[in-house]
């Protein structure tokens, strides 16, 4: 018998739930999920469960969101009038928008404990001491 596999908050999940989606529509949720970082599945479940979707910044988010944003605006330059945008290609522009705006406003205060800044300013620290040295 094969051993029980959690997620990766421990839970057990053993239940199928499968829905029916148009080509568009599971393009839609593939591209939300990307745009969100999460896979599928933990996309689907935080909408249908109305939880908060946090989103956490990084390059795989980044480049999510710049492929969305192109084809977004492919498709903007394609309308020719705005009673041409369908309702979900508004609702997919405002989310991807709205992501954008609050990454951006969100910066991470830099601390002086950071060990990363540490590191960094150690190991410029020893290029100085090696260049004197060196001279």
């Amino acid at each position: 018998m094969s051993e029980r596999n959690n997620d990766r908050s421990g839970r057990f999940r053993n239940r199928f739930i499968g829905l029916r989606a148009s080509d568009e529509e599971a393009a839609l949720i593939a591209h939300m999920a990307q745009i969100s970082g999460m896979c599928k599945q933990d996309y689907i479940l935080s909408r249908a469960l109305k939880r908060t979707l946090v989103v956490e910044p990084s390059v795989k988010v980044e480049k999510a969101l710049r492929k969305r944003l192109e084809a977004l605006c492919d498709e903007l330059s394609r309308i020719e009038d705005a009673g041409q945008m369908t309702q979900e290609l508004q609702e997919e522009l405002a989310t991807v928008l709205s992501v954008c705006r609050r990454l951006g406003e969100e910066k991470a205060p830099v601390r002086d404990d950071d060990p990363l800044l540490n590191y960094k300013r150690i190991g410029a620290r020893n290029r100085n001491i090696s260049r004197t040295k060196e001279e």
